[in-house]
């Protein structure tokens, strides 16, 4: 009986460590955009680089921009891949004519979210943002 109560145990400690090699190897990966404040009625080229943990470029990665505290008015998710160097193609937003503004609204956040690449131990836990300025204020 003894013996039974001791493998059980075992067993769940067993079971707790697998559960937790799973996860180990994971890098963090970051959104990094060539302007991270929008404020005037200009259309802003926003090329974004996708780069993990030190710093060396992702390719493959899914990159969409998504509405925040920021509506985006054109569309509430906009996509783009990363090339060989983690670099994306550009996306164009102007804050006057791009953003939804609410009345008496100053500014807002566009998010940056990231669907790593199938081949690597990445994820995306953490939300990169964009702020926009409303040039209307």
């Amino acid at each position: 009986m003894i013996a039974i109560v001791v493998g059980v145990a075992a067993l769940s400690v067993m079971m707790t460590i697998i559960d937790d090699v799973g996860t180990v190897g994971e890098e963090e990966l970051s959104a990094n955009p060539n302007e991270e404040v929008l404020s005037n009625n200009i259309k802003y080229p926003i090329d974004i680089t996708v780069t993990d943990e030190d710093g060396q470029g992702i390719p493959n990665a899914t990159v969409y921009l998504q509405s925040g505290t920021a509506n985006l008015d054109k569309s509430d998710t906009t996509f783009t891949e990363t090339d060989y160097n983690g670099s994306t193609n550009t996306l164009n937003i102007n804050p006057k004519t791009d953003i939804d503004w609410r009345p008496g609204q100053e500014s807002g956040e566009i998010e940056i979210h990231i669907k790593p690449p199938g081949d690597g131990n990445y994820k995306d836990d953490q939300i990169d943002k964009i702020t926009v300025l409303n040039p209307n204020v």
